[in-house]
């Protein structure tokens, strides 16, 4: 999905932590669409990165790649959607 000038999608929730996909942005927006999941670096865990619930308001990260981060979610029904923007 594209919009005004940046790339949206999904990622599907893991009970192991997940790279991101490879997209070259200037910062991303991202949500959990239910329960919670863990943003972090590789070696991300479920109890040592920033924690967002479904119930937060979106976050808004300046990231020059959104590979740059990983997450992991409580159960595979934890997912996150994301917007970067170019």
């Amino acid at each position: 999905m594209y919009f005004r000038g940046g790339k949206g999608g999904r990622v599907t929730g893991s009970v192991t932590a997940v790279q991101l996909p490879d997209v070259p942005c200037a910062g991303v927006t991202v949500r959990a669409t239910a329960g919670t999941v863990v943003l972090g670096d590789a070696s991300v865990t479920a109890t040592n990165g920033l924690r967002i619930a479904a119930a937060d308001v979106p976050l808004f990260l300046p990231l020059a790649n959104l590979n740059a981060l990983w997450m992991i979610g409580g159960t595979a029904n934890d997912h996150l959607e994301y917007l970067a923007y170019r």
